[in-house]
């Protein structure tokens, strides 16, 4: 039996509002910044919330022009329900395109309406507005909303 690829549906977008990085230090393998995150909302079919400001973006900039990415913050949502975020991802050039940036988003939360998000696989589709500000689609493997 050949496997079935997976499929994905979109569920929301991390709309994520940032301050300018701080360097951190240039270490083996590539320069180390902090981008602070200032704020933002998730919007879509399936969550609705607030981006808490105090996160960040621990991230690596490579010798070769790409950036590991690890993102770190806090959504609140409109029922005050506090979900944690750790966005892990990589961003490159592509010849004659639109940069490459996908990171792997996983939740911390607890049970309640939400508890959905801590037992799918995510995938995120990022792209940047300006430097102030990035927006991430999200979108769920294989049937992982309720």
């Amino acid at each position: 039996m050949d496997p079935t690829p997976p499929t994905m549906t979109n569920v929301f977008t991390l709309d994520v509002l940032l301050r300018p990085p701080i360097v951190l230090t240039d270490a083996p393998g590539g320069r180390r910044t902090f981008i602070p995150i200032v704020g933002g909302s998730v919007s879509g079919s399936h969550l609705e919330a607030t981006i808490i400001e105090g996160g960040g973006d621990w991230a690596l900039e490579r010798a070769d022009g790409g950036m590991e990415i690890h993102a770190h913050y806090l959504i609140r949502t409109g029922g005050g329900e506090v979900i944690e975020v750790d966005n892990v991802g990589r961003w490159r050039e592509r010849q004659g395109g639109a940069p490459y940036f996908v990171t792997s988003p996983v939740f911390v939360v607890g049970d309640g309406p939400h508890e959905w998000l801590r037992r799918s696989v995510f995938v995120g589709m990022g792209r940047e507005v300006d430097e102030s500000r990035i927006m991430i689609d999200v979108y769920v493997v294989d049937g992982g909303v309720p």
